[in-house]
């Protein structure tokens, strides 16, 4: 009889193990790629179901607003969203996110581009590298994470924001952004909602190192560039009349505007304060008009 009683509490040891184990990471329990990055397919659905409704997507990040290419060498964030369109209570949640390099995305010989943060994390993230299971390091969490807003009902979003990322060298081409996220009842496995987002493709930026000027044979160029406290733009020559140089974020917002008078060939902007990113600078002389990326870290 007592033999009896201890294989069952045996029994029950392992299934709860089995059922909660992928609270502190997928990929630290058991190797599971819930992105899909290396081409493990639904790789949650071994505890998890998966559901459509559960709507989820990643981005990268600059200073806080979303961008489509990246700067070799930059720090940038990767944030994961998730929205419950289910019927069922899920007032928790766990995700992953990793960053790949075009070539083999997807695949099982898709490799990591630039590198995942491994301190600095939000709470309750891990950093987890790659492993005997999978092939790419990734972000997870290292327990449940209370859903951003709402109780678990429909319309309970699930966001996990500021994961850091340094952009690849030079070179690198197109990366790609893979998340996932989780959505739970808490109580074990059963009745989780499971959904990875849509890749999303980060392409380089390449920095110009020049091009065409108001003044024939001329170089237009912004430097330097990255710039930290910084930078000059240069027409290379003196104009021929006032040139407007303005200066827009990511959002389109202005921060700045200069004019290079008639006879010059060059302004300076302070860009001490600010934030990290991608900045355009628009050269106009009511006839022409040019634009400078410039990079501020």
């Amino acid at each position: 009889m007592k033999k009896g009683v201890l294989l069952i509490i045996i029994a029950a040891g392992v299934s709860y193990v089995t059922l909660s184990s992928s609270a502190s990471g997928g990929d630290n329990n058991s190797g599971a790629d819930g992105t899909c990055a290396t081409g493990t397919g639904n790789a949650c659905n071994g505890c998890h179901g998966s559901s459509t409704s559960v709507a989820v997507t990643i981005e990268l990040d600059s200073a806080g607003v979303p961008v489509t290419q990246y700067h070799p060498g930059m720090a940038y964030t990767i944030k994961v969203s998730g929205t419950n369109g289910t019927t069922s209570t899920l007032p928790y949640f766990g995700f992953q996110a990793t960053v790949v390099k075009a070539a083999g995305a997807g695949t099982g010989s898709a490799t990591n581009a630039g590198t995942l943060g491994t301190t600095g994390l939000p709470a309750k993230v891990r950093y987890t590298a790659a492993n005997t299971w999978v092939s790419v390091s990734l972000l997870e969490q290292n327990s449940k994470i209370t859903a951003t807003t709402g109780s678990g009902a429909s319309g309970t979003t699930y966001v996990m924001s500021g994961l850091p990322w340094t952009a690849p060298v030079a070179g690198t081409g197109t990366v790609m952004l893979y998340g996932c996220i989780n959505a739970v009842n808490g109580s074990g496995s059963g009745g989780d909602k499971w959904n990875k987002a849509t890749p999303v493709s980060i392409s380089e930026y390449v920095i110009p190192t020049q091009v065409s000027a108001f003044n024939a044979g001329a170089e237009v160029k912004a430097f330097p560039n990255p710039a930290s406290t910084q930078f000059r733009v240069d027409l290379g020559t003196a104009t021929n009349s006032d040139v407007f140089a303005v200066v827009t974020d990511m959002t389109g917002r202005t921060l700045v505007s200069e004019v290079i008078t008639a006879g010059n060939s060059a302004v300076d902007f302070d860009c001490n304060n600010w934030g990290n990113g991608l900045y355009h600078v628009t050269l106009t002389d009511g006839k022409n008009q040019k634009t400078l990326t410039v990079a501020k870290q």
